[in-house]
């Protein structure tokens, strides 16, 4: 059976997506809440680790 495509676009560097307020997390998911500046360090973690991935390759 094919898998279905996501229908969200994929996320720009920096910018965090949008998700909605009215969904509920899939049973095998837990959620947490995190500040926003604690989700920009990790999204810039996240940039870093890509880039330097792309220099090693």
């Amino acid at each position: 059976m094919p898998e279905a495509a996501s229908s969200a676009p994929p996320a720009t560097p920096g910018t965090p997506p949008v998700v909605p307020t009215t969904s509920e997390p899939h049973p095998s998911e837990s959620s947490i809440a995190i500040s926003i500046s604690e989700f920009r360090g990790l999204c810039h973690t996240l940039q870093t680790l890509t880039a330097t991935q792309g220099v090693l390759a």
